[in-house]
């Protein structure tokens, strides 16, 4: 298990870098939080294609998302 954390905070600091975020490292880190605490912890239930799919899957939803707050902010 120690090498998975090793890689974790590996990803982490190569991914964030140094505080203070910027706007998008922000965001991303609120996403990360959620993911690692929240309901998004059980993303390890799934086998490697199912993952191969939640990944394609969640940029499309991502995407949709993003233009849906765009058109509500007008």
């Amino acid at each position: 298990m120690d090498g998975f954390e090793i890689d974790l905070e590996q990803t982490i600091d190569d991914l964030f870098g140094d505080e203070p975020f910027g706007i998008v490292d922000e965001q991303l880190f609120k996403w990360f939080i959620y993911s690692f605490v929240g309901n998004g912890r059980h993303i390890g239930t799934l086998d490697a294609p199912n993952y191969t799919l939640f990944k394609e899957k969640l940029v499309v939803l991502l995407d949709a998302v993003y233009k849906w707050h765009k058109d509500e902010t007008g």
